[in-house]
């Protein structure tokens, strides 16, 4: 017998603010129309809750607030 699973996809663009100190301190998706605005309430602290970069730096070597962007594709299998 085969079993078969209904997939549902989710593609996601995320804006990251990272702080002078390399922490994450915004999230804001850019591409409203995704259509899964319940993924907003754990994908967003989840990337905000990690300290995952070392701050940009300018010219002078002193550090300044940067913006990186993150692209999710997410499956999720019907039960």
């Amino acid at each position: 017998m085969e079993i078969k699973h209904d997939r549902s996809a989710m593609h996601a663009k995320y804006y990251l603010s990272i702080s002078v100190d390399g922490k994450v301190d915004g999230c804001t998706r850019i591409n409203p129309d995704s259509g899964k605005d319940d993924a907003d309430r754990w994908i967003c602290p989840a990337l905000v809750s990690q300290h995952l970069f070392e701050p940009a730096h300018d010219s002078a070597g002193k550090a300044v607030r940067g913006v990186v962007s993150f692209m999710f594709d997410i499956v999720t299998a019907a039960r």
